[in-house]
C-alpha cells in the first residue's frame, strides 16, 4: 500500500496502489516540487535489486511507470534530493545486484521524464565520496547546494560506517569566489534589540 501523512491532522492514511511490480524496499522517494509528484526509483524487490522510474500523485492517488533509455540501472540503498533551483532530482551512489557499490550522480527531469549521468564516480584517491550505500542526501536553500552526510562502504565484503559530509553544487547554484560584490544586511530579519546592537547580521552575496 501507499500511505500518505497529514502534517495538519497528523494521521495516515493508506490507498491501495503500489509501483509496478509490488512492494519494494531500500528505496528513497524525492518529492518534485516543478510537478507535484513524488519520485521512486528501484529499490530490491523480493530481496532482488530492481530498476524502474516512478513517480507518484498525490492528488490522484495514483503510481506512473515510466521507462527512458538511459537511467542508474538496477540500483537500491542510494539517496536521492531534489534541487528547487535546478528543477532536477538527484541520486547518488547505491548498490547493483551483484553488490557493486557506487558514488555516482545521476539527475532527473521530471518533465521530460528522463535521466542523466552527471558524474560516472571515480575510486581510489577520488575528488568525491567513496562508494557507499544508505547515505542521506538534503538540498540546502542556504547555498542551492546539495549536502550529503554518512552512510556504509564495504570494501572487502567488511561494512564501513561513514561519518564525513559532502557538498555538491549543480552549475551555477555554488557561491563561490567573487570580485565587485557587495555586503548588507536585513534589517526586516532582525529583532529590536538586534537593531539597536548592530552585531548579528544577515549576509547577502552579490556579484559575479
Amino acid at each position: 500500500n501507499t500511505w500518505e501523512y497529514n502534517p495538519v491532522a497528523h494521521s495516515w492514511t493508506s490507498y491501495a496502489v503500489a509501483p509496478a511490480g509490488g512492494a519494494r524496499a531500500d528505496f528513497k522517494l524525492a518529492y518534485l516540487e516543478s510537478t507535484g509528484k513524488i519520485l521512486l526509483y528501484g529499490g530490491t524487490l523480493g530481496g532482488i535489486v530492481s530498476g524502474g522510474t516512478f513517480e507518484y500523485d498525490p492528488v490522484a492517488h495514483t503510481w506512473a511507470s515510466y521507462a527512458p533509455g538511459t537511467t542508474p540501472g538496477v540500483r537500491a540503498k542510494y539517496t536521492m534530493a531534489y534541487s528547487p533551483v535546478e528543477a532536477k532530482a538527484y541520486l547518488v551512489g547505491g548498490v547493483d545486484a551483484a553488490s557493486a557499490q557506487y558514488n555516482d550522480i545521476w539527475s532527473y527531469d521530471p518533465v521530460a521524464h528522463t535521466w542523466a549521468t552527471v558524474t560516472s564516480g571515480c575510486s581510489g584517491n577520488c575528488a568525491g565520496p567513496s562508494f557507499r550505500i544508505n547515505s542521506e542526501l538534503v538540498y540546502s536553500p542556504q547555498d542551492g547546494c546539495l549536502h550529503m552526510y554518512g552512510g556504509e562502504s564495504t570494501p572487502g565484503g567488511t561494512p564501513v560506517y561513514r561519518g564525513d559530509q559532502w557538498r555538491y553544487c549543480p552549475t551555477g547554484n555554488a557561491r563561490g569566489t567573487r570580485v565587485f560584490h557587495m555586503l548588507t544586511y536585513d534589517l526586516s530579519a532582525l529583532t529590536v534589540a538586534q537593531r539597536s546592537n548592530i552585531k548579528a547580521i544577515k549576509v547577502f552575496f552579490n556579484g559575479a
